[in-house]
């Protein structure tokens, strides 16, 4: 493996052209002499990030250095379509937005009339309290055992141990640590709402934000950006609001121990992106608190899309009617959405939660895998679930619950998806008029197959044999029952492991496209499924037709003005057994052509696979075959090919070289027949995130990928 490092800088810097008079500031409060009376040079720094948030103006962009930042900032000012504001961390810099401050033992008294209770002033409930690095919360008392459970917030006793209790009439904390003092630990206190407040047309990248009570990241305008962000143990971790708002991107984010949402698309935002995120352990609820959260979470959002997010081990286990534990969950008023590779796991209730007034879902290609359930709709309408894995749900698979009129659960429809060990597979609880076949079942051991309709207050039907199934409803005429595995319904699986996960030896797996036959259902259905078009430098492009920058491909193929190349997602003919067959496996395959060279991207022209996280000293198992037409370069290769891996704020990059020929120092060039060429490659040290790039390096002829396989060992 031949491992390079390359330049840290977030790809965002690429991916603009900023006028002259565009400003770069720059924010070290570790510099001294750093000052807000400063002009915010890299000689000169700002200290404070609201210096930064108060100054800049469209076009600019805040460089944040080293450190840790006290603070609660609302960018007040907009950018414009072409000229954003841009707050980003200093190339490998840590940067820390910190919402706790440390509250010593001079913040303390001894409560009136305790032995162990000791209190502080504090304004508002702070939701949890750290002591020596872990988590506390509040004090609760079960006033029902039987289910559904429930609590209230309790009063502390001098006979608790590592919990508080918030005085808000007094408002006051009062802590109670067993009989210790607060001089005896270091105790960090939540005090701060909200790290970062971004206004229209910003974008914030390579920060991690820790300890805010409430939404550590906001997004309150149209068009911004927030990608490459760690947010730890905060009330919630990224919410986009606002009436209309549109165009939002939250992507490549790592959101863990949020105590509410995770990700929050609230108040009607529309044609947003949600993609490549992380959530781990959200709605956390620790109050119990009966509080509608979802780790990734939309109310009133239309036209977005919610893609290749990996959702693990959201919920309250204790609580029975909160609302938590939900992974993605869309509720009210929400239309035109589109669920598309998810991977949902582990989660305490549904993978997928589509519910009340929610219309025209769309879900593709996602993974629930021992979740409380698979997919339910309830109260929602018009979704299309197509080519979803669902297994081993502790409850059932695909769900439709009855609702109240006028917002019935009707006309969804749920096919071609492959249920495995879920009791029960399948539950209609509105028979007609919605749809199901061409499913493959495989129930849970001693699970029924089916639960039906049923009049309220009666135990619905049960069906263990499909036949019987299929007589009562009419549903799954053409679904069959059997052992079957992802592979034998036509779907690739990649795999991986998370690191910050309860049990970071688990493999998971995400719906791919290996071998390259399903089409792109949320964007141009002329380019695939997973693989996304891009050059190797990692900056963004958009790909219209080749016809329209002069290059060859017509309507066929994708490129970008400069590119000096094109992608397709080429197909054989099914039907024209004359025509030569180009694929390797089935019928379709990915195809770089060069005619360019001069113009072509260094680092190659091709398909990006998702971000995926990562394990530090995982192995993985990366196969390709290669097919080449008349590769002529005048470089030393024609193939760039390599995995690339961050840490969760998108920094310290590193790429591991995929092999470009059969043998080492030997480049595949000319015309040759389907190759496989295949490596191991070992997750570096400090590494939480990897990204697969398959290109053509500046060359003329054609490159044709097909049966692709990324595997974690």
């Amino acid at each position: 493996m031949i491992t390079t490092r390359v330049a840290a800088l977030s790809v965002f810097s690429l991916l603009f052209s900023l006028p002259i008079q565009a400003a770069e500031y720059h924010v070290a409060p570790g510099v001294p002499g750093a000052a807000d009376d400063n002009p915010g040079t890299l000689a000169k720094p700002w200290k404070t990030l609201a210096r930064a948030a108060a100054t800049a103006r469209a076009g600019d962009t805040v460089l944040i250095h080293a450190g840790t930042y006290p603070e609660s900032v609302t960018m007040r000012n907009a950018g414009t379509n072409d000229k954003p504001i841009v707050f980003q961390a200093f190339e490998d810099d840590g940067v820390i937005l910190e919402g706790a401050d440390v509250f010593g033992a001079d913040k303390w008294q001894l409560a009136p009339n305790t032995r162990n209770i000791y209190a502080a002033g504090l304004d508002r409930d702070p939701g949890l309290v750290l002591v020596d690095g872990k988590a506390l919360g509040p004090k609760v008392d079960q006033t029902k055992k039987v289910y559904p459970r429930a609590y209230k917030l309790g009063v502390l006793t001098d006979a608790d141990k590592n919990v508080y209790q918030y005085d808000a009439k007094g408002r006051k904390l009062l802590l109670s640590l067993g009989g210790d003092t607060p001089a005896m630990h270091i105790i960090n206190v939540p005090v701060r709402t909200t790290a970062l407040m971004l206004n229209a047309h910003c974008r914030l990248a390579g920060i991690h934000a820790s300890n805010y009570r409430g939404s550590a990241i906001e997004v309150v305008g149209d068009d911004s950006i927030v990608e490459d962000c760690l947010v730890t143990d905060s009330g919630s971790g990224i919410r986009v609001s606002g009436w209309d708002y549109r165009g939002a991107i939250v992507r490549r984010n790592t959101v863990i121990g949020a105590l509410g949402n995770g990700i929050y698309l609230q108040d009607r935002p529309t044609q947003c992106l949600v993609e490549d995120n992380l959530a781990v352990r959200c709605t956390l609820n620790p109050a119990h608190e009966d509080g509608w959260m979802g780790s990734i979470k939309m109310n009133g959002a239309s036209d977005s899309i919610f893609a290749h997010n990996v959702v693990l081990e959201g919920g309250n286990y204790e609580t029975d009617g909160g609302h938590d534990g939900l992974a993605m969950w869309g509720d009210i008023d929400i239309v035109r959405t589109m669920f598309l590779g998810n991977t949902c796991a582990n989660n305490k209730s549904s993978g997928l939660y589509v519910e009340y007034t929610m219309g025209d879902t769309r879900a593709y290609f996602n993974t629930s895998y021992r979740d409380g359930g698979g997919i339910t709709c309830r109260q929602s309408q018009r979704g299309v679930f197509m080519r979803n894995l669902l297994l081993e749900s502790r409850g059932s698979g695909f769900a439709v619950w009855e609702g109240a009129a006028p917002y019935s659960t009707t006309d969804q429809v749920f096919a071609h998806n492959l249920v495995r060990d879920c009791n029960p597979a399948i539950w209609l609880a509105i028979e007609q008029p919605n749809f199901a076949d061409y499913n493959t079942y495989w129930p849970g051991k001693n699970a029924v197959l089916a639960c039906g309709e049923a009049p309220s207050g009666v135990r619905p039907p049960q069906y263990k044999e499909l036949a019987d199934w299929i007589k009562a409803t009419g549903h799954d005429v053409h679904s069959q029952v059997k052992d079957a595995q992802p592979a034998d319904v036509g779907l690739d699986t990649v795999t991986f492991r998370v690191a910050d996960a309860k049990d970071p030896k688990q493999a998971l797996m995400m719906v791919g496209n290996g071998g390259c036959e399903y089409e792109d259902p949320a964007g141009q259905n002329i380019l695939p499924y997973f693989w996304r078009s891009g050059t190797g430098d990692g900056v963004e492009h958009k790909f219209p037709y080749a016809a329209y920058c002069s290059l060859k491909g017509g309507t066929e193929a994708m490129a970008y003005p400069g590119a000096g190349g094109t992608v397709a997602f080429s197909m054989d003919s099914p039907s024209a057994p004359i025509q030569a067959k180009l694929a390797h496996g089935g019928l379709r395959y990915l195809k770089i052509d060069g005619q360019k060279p001069a113009d072509m991207c260094r680092q190659g022209l091709g398909f990006w696979s998702p971000s995926l996280p990562a394990r530090a000293t995982d192995t993985y198992d990366i196969g390709f075959f290669v097919r080449g037409v008349e590769l002529r370069t005048t470089g030393a290769a024609a193939i760039g090919a390599f995995v690339e891996f961050t840490d969760a704020t998108g920094q310290h990059r590193q790429r591991a070289a995929l092999p470009n020929g059969i043998a080492t120092g030997t480049p595949l060039l000319g015309t040759f027949g389907w190759t496989k060429l295949a490596a191991a490659v070992t997750v570096p040290g400090g590494a939480k995130r990897m990204r697969v790039f398959f290109g053509l390096l500046p060359a003329t002829g054609q490159l044709l990928l097909d049966d692709i396989s990324i595997k974690v060992r």
